[in-house]
């Protein structure tokens, strides 16, 4: 109980990760990668291409800063917006699209 207004106190959040599994288990609560560069139970996160995709992100961004965003690295001409639509990230238009 609370001391101050007599109302019990709130229960401690779950933190165990998520609800139970069928058999009563439940996932590893801390959701820290392993040492082979995944996530715990198997769900096969793979740290290296997430930090590749993250670095895209930023670069697109600076980019974007820059005007340069849908401009084509290889021959400054334009990216079709569909290609970037598909890939947000591309640094090519169609022409110099790597193999």
């Amino acid at each position: 109980m609370d001391p101050d207004d007599g109302t019990p106190p709130a229960p401690a959040p779950d933190r165990s990760g998520g609800p139970p599994a069928p058999d009563g288990s439940r996932p590893d609560p801390g959701g820290l990668p392993s040492a082979e560069g995944t996530m715990p139970g198997g769900d096969g996160l793979d740290l290296d291409r997430v930090a590749a995709e993250l670095a895209a992100v930023e670069a697109a961004l600076g980019r974007l800063d820059e005007g340069r965003y849908g401009t084509c690295a290889a021959c400054d001409g334009p990216i079709a917006d569909d290609l970037l639509a598909a890939e947000p990230t591309r640094t090519t238009c169609g022409a110099h699209q790597p193999a």
